[in-house]
């Protein structure tokens, strides 16, 4: 379902059926945490009330987030693409769930579409190999490598679009690639063709 309407469900829900006020935000994570599933939702939704929690800290918990520090750290442990071996354990000795896990890696790093669905194709694999009895952690320093290669490759990229394209200012019959292109620069101004 769409957060709209998992919302809307919990809104009705807590009006209807709690006594207890209950903090939008909070709600708003319930639904962020579900991924559409408003069975999980709503059982999360009964776990807070049950246990008194209503601030969004409680519900992040509740619901099994990852801390978001600590996501951070990994994500800038595979932009560094090193202590990824470390970072799986220290993850595995934690015990987070790992759906949840790879939901927020997903949500929280930063890559242009086609490295995006790369990634994508990843995490669908490595919850495919989960659900046939893969042991998790395994797959989640898989998906820890492929993360750092692409994010290691996207930084690559920029830094050959930067290289290329400051200096082009000065360059005059000379070629270079940038971006899988060849640049040719022949004499005189705005004088530049690409072949590709």
């Amino acid at each position: 379902l769409s957060k709209p309407a998992i919302m809307g469900r919990l809104t009705h829900i807590c009006a209807t059926e709690t006594s207890k006020p209950t903090d939008k935000d909070a709600l708003a994570t319930v639904t962020g945490a579900c991924s559409g599933d408003l069975r999980k939702a709503v059982t999360v939704l009964q776990s807070t009330v049950c246990q008194a929690v209503c601030s969004t800290d409680d519900v992040r918990d509740m619901a099994g987030f990852v801390p978001q520090a600590q996501i951070d750290s990994v994500i800038d442990a595979c932009r560094r693409g090193g202590g990824l071996t470390d970072v799986t354990a220290q993850l595995a000795r934690q015990g987070h769930n790992m759906d949840m896990l790879c939901h927020q890696l997903v949500d929280s790093v930063d890559l242009p579409d086609d490295k995006m669905t790369a990634l994508l194709a990843v995490v669908c694999e490595v919850d495919r190999r989960a659900h046939d009895g893969a042991e998790e952690w395994p797959q989640l320093s898989w998906l820890l490598h492929e993360l750092a290669h692409l994010m290691r490759s996207n930084k690559r990229k920029r830094a050959r679009h930067a290289t290329a394209f400051s200096s082009a200012s000065d360059v005059s019959g000379r070629s270079f690639e940038a971006a899988d292109q060849t640049v040719t620069f022949p004499e005189g101004p705005r004088a530049a063709t690409r072949r590709g």
